[in-house]
């Protein structure tokens, strides 16, 4: 009896190729942001709307998510949002930690045999060669303030 199996996988991610690096694709690059993997806060009423403040921390970097947020257990490391809208340095491309395809090889071997001649005869044999390639596409959304209205982040 014998048998081998060799199986391969990978990852593509959509931010390694220039057509699925953003959203709507590379002619709109600053499409469907979402808020930003750096801290912000935001005061909040009695019945859990927006009221008040809204600031959001000072940082290195833009939209792809490089770059340092300053201390931010200091209230003066942040500055303020105008009009509820963040400039696009503050904002993130998701697409960034989206897994655009991943890639599965799957090679097989198997043989058995049983080998008993002479007059009592016995030649048995089992072979088998399976060879299968695959891909699969997992994408979503990180998780952010409003995906889940009614159970807040």
């Amino acid at each position: 009896m014998f048998g081998v199996s060799h199986s391969e996988q990978g990852a593509v991610w959509a931010r390694d190729r220039e057509i699925t690096k953003y959203s709507r694709g590379p002619d709109f690059p600053l499409e469907n942001l979402i808020g930003g993997p750096r801290g912000r806060i935001r005061q909040v009423s009695a019945s859990g709307g927006p009221t008040g403040f809204d600031r959001i921390l000072n940082h290195t970097g833009a939209q792809d998510g490089d770059g340092l947020g300053q201390d931010s257990r200091k209230p003066a490391n942040y500055h303020d949002v105008a009009a509820l809208t963040p400039v696009t340095a503050d904002l993130f491309n998701a697409t960034n930690q989206m897994v655009f395809a991943m890639p599965s090889k799957l090679d097989t071997i198997f043989t058995k045999g049983e080998l008993q001649l002479p007059y009592d005869m016995r030649l048995v044999r089992t072979a088998m060669f399976a060879q299968r390639k695959g891909v699969s596409t997992t994408a979503a959304y990180p998780l952010s303030p409003t995906s889940q209205s009614k159970y807040p982040v």
